[in-house]
């Protein structure tokens, strides 16, 4: 009886100790120690702040159709912003041809959109759409609200972009 008894107590250690090395074989976990050669991960850059307040759409509106107005080839820069997006007409120097037109066009879109303000420009020297933004400019510096003038400039915005990038609504505000 008491060799079954040693084999029992025998068997109960074996099983015991069988249990803690195969539960102290896990991984232990612990917080990682702060490491001096880890760089910090870097602060995302803030994104775009569109014009709060009337008075900061006309100084963002004032500064862009500044800035245009100093591309090479440029007369005169009308600038519409609604958001985050401008609408620029511009008056171009003499005859020029639609090459010379295009490169202006496209040195203005750069130059708008990089203003911090602007997501996105839209820019076309067409004399019809030239009038309806210098229209719209010259109403809410008088103090129109531009809520009256979404529906046009949203018009005038899916004549402008390529066909892949239309907007069927509004611009947001």
């Amino acid at each position: 009886m008491q060799d079954t008894r040693k084999k029992i107590i025998a068997f109960v250690l074996s099983g015991i100790l069988a249990f803690s090395v195969l539960g102290g074989c896990t991984a232990q976990r612990k917080p990682l120690p702060p490491d001096a050669n880890r760089a910090p991960s870097p602060t995302p850059a803030p994104g775009p702040t569109a014009p709060r307040t009337p008075e900061e759409t006309r100084d963002a509106v004032n500064d862009l159709e500044t800035k245009a107005d100093t591309v090479p080839g440029v007369k005169k820069a009308y600038v519409v912003v609604v958001g985050n997006v401008a609408l620029v007409g511009l008056n171009i120097q003499g005859a020029k041809q639609e090459k010379g037109t295009d490169t202006i066009k496209a040195k203005v879109t750069r130059v708008v959109e990089a203003d911090r303000r602007i997501v996105k420009a839209y820019v076309t020297a067409d004399p019809d759409m030239l009038a309806r933004i210098r229209e719209i400019s010259a109403g809410v510096r008088q103090g129109k609200p531009i809520t009256e003038f979404l529906d046009e400039i949203s018009e005038m915005i899916n004549r402008l972009a390529p066909s892949g990038q239309r907007t069927p609504n509004r611009p947001a505000l």
